[in-house]
């Protein structure tokens, strides 16, 4: 089983040698590095989240991993439904190289990782039509990434690329915004919170758009946002 326990074994390991190595994590190999950021235990939880909603919507055709980091959230949904078109992204050129390495490794072909050159939110879909975005974004803001109770509760973060984890304003909530206003056509979004302020999400969401967008939690750290009309 994956706990924050074998994470915190692997990020030490990568640390310690400073090389690119195959970890089996969740029946997926993965190639991981210090570089990127070690799938986190909850991303499982999103992935099966992700996974149900897809089952259980047929017109969901293409799915976007947005800050894709090693692949996990895009190589996961892609193994699961071949049928499907994934698209995977990220800011960092190395995440996508080694994500793009996981895929082959894995053998899939029905997912495309792109750059995002400008690090402004969707920017590298503006000619791709996405119908879901599953997303596990930086979501731990400056008042909490420099707080003692956060070094105490995640020493690991010390190490990890700081870009991966920090959204570099006050609260961690800047992402989710910025993600959900940067498109009108998408249908549906599926986040991993911060458990800290996934409800003050929620609730500037419903209140700027709750005329377009319905929300709904789940496990106290994921929110599901889509739009009120059906896909079409």
């Amino acid at each position: 089983m994956y706990t924050s326990k074998t994470r915190n074994t692997i990020i030490e390991e990568l640390r310690r040698k400073n090389t690119d190595k195959v970890y089996s994590i969740n029946n997926i190999e993965l190639f991981l590095s210090r570089k990127i950021l070690v799938p986190n235990p909850d991303t499982f939880k999103l992935i099966d989240i992700a996974s149900k909603i897809i089952r259980s919507n047929m017109k969901i055709s293409t799915i976007a991993d947005v800050g894709t980091g090693s692949g996990i959230i895009g190589i996961s949904l892609a193994k699961m439904f071949p049928n499907k078109t994934l698209y995977a992204s990220d800011i960092c050129e190395h995440s996508i190289n080694i994500a793009k390495k996981n895929a082959k490794h894995n053998k899939l072909s029905n997912i495309t990782f792109i750059l995002n050159k400008d690090e402004k939110w969707l920017s590298e879909y503006n000619n791709i039509k996405i119908d879901t975005v599953v997303s596990n974004p930086p979501f731990v803001g400056n008042k909490e990434f420099n707080s003692l109770e956060f070094r105490r509760e995640y020493p690991e973060s010390s190490i990890e690329p700081k870009k991966a984890i920090r959204t570099y304003c006050e609260k961690g909530i800047q992402p989710f915004l910025s993600i959900l206003e940067a498109s009108n056509s998408i249908y549906e979004y599926i986040f991993q919170c911060n458990k800290s302020f996934v409800t003050h999400v929620e609730e500037i969401i419903n209140k700027k758009h709750g005329d377009r967008y319905e929300t709904e939690q789940y496990r106290s750290r994921f929110l599901r946002i889509r739009k009120k009309q059906s896909i079409n």
